[in-house]
């Protein structure tokens, strides 16, 4: 018996620390935003990502402060979270990581580790700023990002193609997105190109090849600065 009711025992949660918590978690989540969309170097929607981090850290922290007083509650939830499912498709590792972030600033001001967790979080993002600031110097000198949208529905044709052409005028090529639709397939690569003329023989073979397609490059600084 003795043991149900240190189960069920709810201790209580101060009303002041709580609102404290959430807020400095609010900031922090929102401070990791601007970073991300300063920083990252996602090709989605970076703006749109950002926007979660508050309503994730904000939610994780009012969890995991209402789990902590009380086993019988931390128990429920880990039952309770072992039915869902997340299908939200995650398309570029960088952005787990940031969600990972937010989701970790949470955890740690729902258990009321302030310090630490500010402590934490600054040495995380001079981190990952000297890590930017690092590989921005060779990665995105003559980095750039094209796109193709094609109504071919042959991927495998289309992307042959693609590897060959790009082969013959650039340096280095990752294809990092592919989506397809009832109408069209969307190619996201990141190029290398070494100079302007090579950029432009390219694009006149892309257009030749793909004449029924949209092509489109741009040069990641210019979009996010």
């Amino acid at each position: 018996m003795e043991n149900l009711n240190d189960l069920s025992f709810i201790a209580e949660i101060s009303v002041l620390s709580l609102i404290m918590n959430l807020f400095l978690t609010a900031i922090t989540a929102f401070i990791l935003g601007i970073f991300y969309n300063k920083f990252g170097r996602s090709l989605s929607n970076k703006s749109r990502l950002a926007t979660n981090f508050v309503s994730i850290s904000v939610t994780t922290a009012l969890v995991i402060t209402i789990v902590k007083s009380s086993l019988a509650l931390s128990l429920g939830l880990v039952g309770a979270l072992s039915i869902v499912r997340f299908r939200t498709a995650i398309k570029e590792p960088e952005e787990l990581a940031y969600l990972f972030l937010s989701i970790a600033l949470g955890l740690g001001f729902g258990a009321g580790q302030k310090l630490i967790s500010v402590v934490a979080f600054v040495i995380i993002l001079i981190i990952l700023f000297v890590q930017f600031m690092i590989t921005k110097k060779w990665d995105l000198r003559n980095h750039l990002i094209l796109s193709i949208k094609t109504p071919d529905k042959n991927t495998k044709k289309t992307i042959d193609i693609l590897q060959s052409i790009l082969a013959k005028y650039t340096s280095k090529s990752e294809l990092t997105q592919m989506n397809l639709s009832s109408k069209q397939t969307n190619f996201g690569v990141r190029i290398d190109v070494d100079d302007s003329q090579k950029l432009t023989a390219l694009l006149a073979e892309l257009k030749e090849k793909f004449s029924d397609s949209i092509i489109n490059v741009v040069d990641p600084d210019s979009m996010f600065g």
